[in-house]
């Protein structure tokens, strides 16, 4: 079986409240499937979802090298900015004309990277509109969460930060979906 899921199993901010006005990214659990591998799941740490969600539509237009950038695709925290957490779920992406292929899985649960668990062996070939669908859905429920919330932001680089990570978020998302229906 050839397939890539992420699913959002819970969403809330970081102190789980539900109308917290000051958190301005959204966290929670995610279950990670490669073929009928379980990269994370419901008894993993909880995820800064709302920036993973940013990373993942990046990739569908542009490779993604783990160790040549400085954040990985899934981080444990890091604010709007991404400034990086040790603790993350990584993996590369390549584009090769329609496919695109997924490799060198990682996971670390702690801050010692001797902890490092290494999917070596994992790696997955799939059609770009299959990975492009699976992301834009995953991306989709974060940005649902998103609408109804009310933020209070107390300073202006605050302000440009969040406006200028939803502006990234809402195009590539949009230019995704339109490419999914109008491949």
């Amino acid at each position: 079986m050839r397939n890539f899921e992420i699913n959002v199993l819970e969403q809330y901010w970081i102190d789980k409240i539900p109308n917290n006005v000051t958190d301005l990214c959204s966290h929670g659990l995610l279950s990670i499937k490669v073929n009928d591998v379980i990269i994370t799941g419901e008894h993993d740490k909880d995820w800064t979802l709302s920036t993973a969600g940013l990373t993942l539509l990046r990739t569908l237009n542009n490779n993604f090298i783990s160790e040549n950038n400085h954040y990985p695709l899934i981080q444990h925290c890091g604010q709007l900015g991404m400034i990086g957490c040790p603790i993350h779920i990584t993996w590369d992406v390549f584009h090769n004309e329609e496919n695109v292929v997924l490799k060198n899985f990682e996971k670390l649960l702690t801050t010692n990277e001797n902890d490092v668990i290494s999917f070596k062996n994992l790696e997955i070939t799939l059609p770009i509109i299959k990975y492009r669908r699976e992301v834009v859905r995953f991306a989709d429920s974060i940005k649902n969460f998103f609408i109804k919330a009310k933020k209070e932001i107390l300073d202006n680089y605050t302000q440009n930060e969040y406006e200028s990570f939803w502006n990234e978020f809402d195009r590539l998302l949009e230019n995704n979906r339109k490419k999914l229906h109008h491949p």
